[in-house]
């Protein structure tokens, strides 16, 4: 099995033909340079004090649900919201509720 090959240096780049028996020939384009580290992903200047971490990371706390006792039935509830099972809303009746038979 023979073959030959070519290369170029065309700046960042490698171009590589290829010649393989009777095939025709292949031309293959590779990065050849490491990459450097700006080039992977962006990075801070300048390291961070522990004080604006926690400052940036003060709401990432999980909140409490807020929630109410509803008076009639005793059921834990959130606020603004129309009551399902009886349809009403501080204390008058919203919206007309269908009863299953």
């Amino acid at each position: 099995m023979g073959g030959s090959k070519k290369f170029e240096i065309a700046e960042k780049w490698l171009i590589v033909d290829c010649q393989l028996a009777d095939l025709p020939t292949r031309r293959f384009i590779i990065n050849h340079l490491p990459l450097t580290r700006e080039e992977i992903m962006p990075n801070p200047k300048s390291r961070h004090s522990k004080s604006r971490t926690r400052q940036r990371r003060a709401h990432d706390a999980l909140k409490v649900p807020q929630f109410y006792i509803d008076k009639d039935s005793g059921e834990a509830m959130k606020p603004h919201r129309i009551d399902p099972k009886t349809g009403s809303y501080k204390g008058r009746q919203i919206i007309e509720v269908k009863t299953e038979e």
